[in-house]
């Protein structure tokens, strides 16, 4: 819940940042879910938006969020979900994306690539003079 209430109240940039922050905790014990969405909130830089997330989070906002969430993965057909992350590139699931995401998205991105992408290289041909 904290994750869906986090991409309703920070922007996209600072959600994939502390959604990586989150789903990356591998202390043992295993902090509770407040704990470790502060410190991750914090670390990327949207220590200001953590009590709206929390808030949210405590509150029926929340549920609600989480509910539409699961609804619409639950909606998702041809093929129907059967494990998370379940990737969508275009509306479409892709297995690839789960190994390197950043190179799917930069090879099926439609208009101006972002920065992250890495540019197309062109091969220098000498100038020949007639």
């Amino acid at each position: 819940m904290i994750l869906e209430c986090a991409k309703a109240y920070v922007s996209h940039k600072h959600f994939m940042k502390l959604a990586i922050c989150f789903m990356s905790e591998d202390s043992n014990p295993l902090p509770p879910p407040f704990v470790v969405g502060k410190k991750c909130a914090h670390k990327v830089g949207a220590k200001d938006q953590w009590s709206n997330i929390k808030t949210c989070a405590s509150s029926v906002e929340g549920q609600q969020l989480l509910h539409e969430a699961g609804v619409k993965f639950h909606s998702l057909k041809d093929p129907e979900p059967t494990w998370v992350p379940w990737i969508l590139i275009n509306g479409k699931q892709n297995d690839k994306a789960e190994e390197d995401l950043k190179s799917v998205v930069c090879s099926t991105y439609e208009g101006q690539p972002p920065a992250a992408c890495p540019r197309p290289k062109f091969k220098r041909i000498p100038r020949q003079i007639l």
